[in-house]
């Protein structure tokens, strides 16, 4: 058996509001092989469209499941012996169109199956050094429109000694916090970027709460430290400082 050319697959992802995600997959691909009946050149043109919905999968993380699955094939070419008749051809050609659109939709399930995998990466825990950690877990099922993927997210925050220092679905601590504001829309995206970042004021404010209380963020400044800046003294502070 012998591949005498191969087409690299071309893959193509776009986004169906509200469903999920079109897949489509095209390759094409010639093999020649010597068989008990002579010399057998196959080339054939593969092109397989899928549709995939997203879903709440078992441990809460979103899952790709595919819907609909097509398969259409074409270019099939079938020689052997050169000589051979043409019939023999034609029922090669038809064998492969039964058979192998049942061997290509399963390639889409495993491949949806590796993006599974990473999409329960998202719910995590995730260290902070030595200081603590960070808990996502997804809140709901991700918004798909026609141009992006929104993913909302619940933060937990947690010691390394244990207790949290916010906990958006449960009580707080001792310690009152500022009331949840609303995350406002996102800015557009521009054309050269893929991906955007909302982060809430609760969020960083229980971050910097824990590194704070860790005295991570604690610096002890002395003259000369900072060549190109001025001396710390009272008369550089005082001009700093507005009267009252």
């Amino acid at each position: 058996l012998r591949i005498m050319e191969l087409t690299l697959p071309r893959v193509s992802l776009r986004l169906l509001p509200g469903v999920g995600v079109h897949l489509n997959i095209y390759t094409r691909a010639s093999i020649s092989a010597k068989s008990l009946l002579g010399f057998l050149d196959l080339a054939v043109e593969v092109n397989v469209t899928a549709r995939a919905r997203l879903t709440m999968g078992g441990p809460g993380a979103p899952r790709l499941v595919v819907e609909q699955c097509d398969t259409l094939l074409g270019g099939i070419h079938v020689r052997l012996l050169r000589g051979l008749l043409p019939i023999v051809d034609n029922l090669l050609a038809s064998v492969l169109n039964r058979l192998l659109p049942s061997l290509l939709c399963p390639v889409v399930d495993v491949a949806l199956g590796l993006v599974n995998d990473q999409l329960e990466l998202v719910n995590s825990l995730v260290p902070l050094g030595l200081l603590g950690s960070v808990q996502y877990t997804v809140s709901s099922l991700p918004l798909v429109t026609g141009h992006f993927l929104e993913l909302d997210l619940n933060t937990v925050v947690g010691r390394a000694a244990g207790g949290l220092v916010d906990h958006p679905l449960g009580r707080a601590e001792a310690v009152p916090t500022a009331p949840r504001v609303p995350m406002p829309p996102l800015p557009p995206m521009p054309d050269t970027s893929s991906s955007q970042l909302g982060l809430s004021v609760n969020f960083l404010s229980s971050v910097l709460a824990m590194l704070q209380k860790q005295r991570v963020l604690d610096l002890d400044i002395s003259s000369g430290m900072f060549p190109e800046l001025p001396p710390l003294t009272t008369a550089t502070l005082g001009a700093l400082i507005p009267a009252v």
